[in-house]
This record gives structure tokens, C-alpha cells and sequence, in this order.
């Protein structure tokens, strides 16, 4: 449960040949990293990071990957 203000983060850790893009969505809108959002990679960690966050914030986050070999979410 996150509060007003706080600082929500979802990680993922991608595995795949050849390597998968990754690409978040809510409410099947994807996210481009902005103020709000930040997309980030370590290796193979991905993590989207949403600031401040509000009550429009609230819902189902998906993360989706895709590569030559097919796709996926989570």
C-alpha cells in the first residue's frame, strides 16, 4: 500500500534470447518515462519507479516483453 506522496517501485528481472524490450502500461496505455515515471535498467533488472504519487495513480501496472520469439506480461 503506498500513500499520498510516497514513492511506488515494481521491478522485474528479464531473461530471454534474444533480449526482450520491456515496456509498462496501465489500463493498456504504455508509460514514457517523465517527471512521474521512471523507467530504469540494471543489467537484466528493470524497474519503473512513479514519484509522488496520487490517487490517480492507483490500478494494475503491467509489464510486457517482447523479442523475436514471442511475448509476454506480468
Amino acid at each position: 500500500s503506498t500513500c499520498e506522496g510516497d514513492t511506488a517501485t515494481f521491478t522485474v528481472q528479464v531473461k530471454g534470447q534474444p533480449t526482450p524490450s520491456v515496456h509498462w502500461k496501465k489500463r493498456d496505455v504504455t508509460i514514457s518515462t517523465n517527471q512521474k515515471f521512471k523507467m530504469t535498467r540494471i543489467n537484466d533488472i528493470h524497474t519503473m519507479t512513479v514519484n509522488n504519487t496520487d490517487y490517480s495513480d492507483g490500478g494494475e501496472y503491467v509489464c510486457y516483453l517482447h523479442n523475436t520469439e514471442g511475448s509476454t506480461s506480468h
